[in-house]
């Protein structure tokens, strides 16, 4: 029976480096799609009711409005 040391060579597999300019693009992208998020258009006839953590802080006129992303601020828009 053979009692040896023996070596198994197996090739390296690296991943590649990401730069750390990538990283800033990817989470300011990341960040300006949540903050774009909080756009929201109430109809003619409608109003826009905006709730900051399920309380009720502003009532909005028809038209393009923004509000803080979720999970800061929802909206709801009855007739």
């Amino acid at each position: 029976m053979p009692t040896g040391d023996f070596e198994i060579n197996v090739p390296e597999f690296k991943l590649p480096r990401l730069g750390k300019n990538l990283v800033k693009v990817v989470v300011a992208a990341l960040l300006g799609l949540w903050l774009a998020s909080g756009l929201y258009k109430v109809e003619a006839d409608e109003m826009g009711v905006v709730l900051r953590f399920g309380k009720l802080t502003n009532v909005t006129e028809p038209g393009l409005n923004y509000h803080f992303p979720f999970p800061v601020e929802s909206v709801e828009t009855p007739r």
